[in-house]
């Protein structure tokens, strides 16, 4: 799931899934502003088959986040 999300990622920001980590954040990716954060979402809800809540989606402020959430989804 991780290396899944990292391509997401790095296709929806245009850049090397090796350049992301735990830290990963709009701070460390230049491109990563609320319309890309909003692509990201949708991107990870259709590849995953889930749903992401308005307060998920707010709590979404880095790769580790993003990563936790969608484990504990997976969970359930």
């Amino acid at each position: 799931m991780e290396d899944q999300l990292k391509e997401i990622l790095a296709n929806i920001f245009n850049i090397q899934k090796s350049d992301i980590n735990e830290d990963s954040s709009p701070e460390t990716i230049v491109a990563w502003d609320s319309l890309k954060h909003m692509q990201l979402i949708i991107m990870i809800e259709e590849a995953l088959s889930i749903t992401i809540t308005p307060e998920e989606i707010a709590e979404m402020v880095d790769f580790k986040k993003i990563k936790e959430i969608i484990l504990e989804k997976s969970k359930n």
